[in-house]
């Protein structure tokens, strides 16, 4: 940890060691790993598997591999703000333990990085719904990099490229695995935001949080947004842990609402952010209703009006683009 590296892959995990494995297999195998400036930052949330054993293995072989383990849990985003705050880097890029990089990722980031200094990397992704399909689910963001100069440039990008990718971008909030941040920037964002909201005690509590953090304050550095897919993520099943209550939902409200009022978003970026949040709200809405006793017995009619419904409020969102 004395050493200050250009760029650290930072991983949060709990009790993933079969997955693990897999993306640091994957990190090694990437050109530039070897390079003095990267290193792989593990912060483990108290794992009851073999993760700490496979990791101890690894370092015994690779100098550039931190690890970190939490004497408990405490849960899964205090967890990866402390992989971000725990370590000795200039970038971080976070990356869920059972992601993957796609070629070439690593060697374009760091290019990236020392050719504009950017605030922040995004990129697209591939998803997938089993280990050998991939899903309608993927997109195309954009057609070629993209250099933004300050955050409401973000903004408008998001807006226009809505007409072709609508709702896609929410991407850029939700998918943690595509955020290539600087790190005393997002220390300072952190700060200002706790210090003017002092109130609000629940950034380590929802995950979203952490995405929107990043973009407050930061008007005059570089956000970069990559074309290529830098990542494969996660299995679909994985994502419903995000619509378990509407208690999260109830939060990036909040958020969101302040977000707007902090970067004067505009009235169209307004029917993106509403409509993001709409997408939120009714999984959430779903998901209780699927698993709760009562209710559960009207969950296939509801999905049999929720599906063509949705498919009508989408069509009214997108009168406005």
């Amino acid at each position: 940890m004395n050493k200050k590296y250009l760029l650290s892959i930072c991983i949060p995990t709990y009790n993933r060691d079969k997955y693990i494995v897999n993306l640091i297999e994957n990190i090694l195998k990437q050109s530039w790993f070897n390079n003095e400036e990267i290193e792989i930052c593990i912060t483990d949330n108290a794992s009851t598997d073999n993760t700490e054993n496979l990791i101890k293995d690894y370092q015994k072989k690779i100098n550039n591999i931190s690890y970190y383990k939490n004497s408990e849990n405490l849960w899964m985003t205090a967890n990866f703000l402390k992989a971000i705050e725990n370590w000795n880097w200039e970038y971080c890029w976070i990356f869920w333990s059972d992601d993957i990089m796609t070629k070439d990722a690593l060697s374009e980031t760091l290019e990236n990085i020392k050719k504009y200094k950017p605030w922040l990397i995004l990129s697209d992704r591939f998803v997938f719904s089993e280990e050998k399909e991939i899903e309608k689910l993927n997109i195309d963001t954009n057609k070629k990099n993209i250099v933004l100069d300050w955050v409401i440039d973000f903004f408008n990008f998001i807006w226009n490229d809505n007409k072709i990718n609508w709702a896609m971008n929410w991407n850029f909030f939700t998918f943690i695995s595509i955020f290539c941040i600087k790190k005393d920037l997002y220390i300072e964002n952190k700060e200002k935001f706790l210090k003017k909201y002092t109130k609000y005690n629940k950034l380590n509590y929802n995950y979203f949080n952490f995405a929107l953090i990043v973009f407050f304050w930061n008007y005059n550095n570089k956000i970069i947004i990559i074309k290529k897919k830098f990542l494969v993520l996660a299995r679909w099943w994985n994502h419903w842990w995000s619509f378990k209550s509407l208690e999260i939902f109830n939060d990036m409200y909040y958020m969101v609402n302040i977000f707007k009022k902090e970067n004067n978003i505009s009235f169209k970026c307004n029917v993106f952010f509403n409509h993001m949040l709409l997408w939120w709200f009714l999984p959430s809405v779903m998901w209780i209703i699927k698993h709760n006793n009562i209710l559960k017995h009207l969950y296939p009619i509801l999905m049999f009006i929720y599906n063509p419904l949705s498919k009508i409020v989408n069509k009214i969102f997108k009168l406005f683009s």
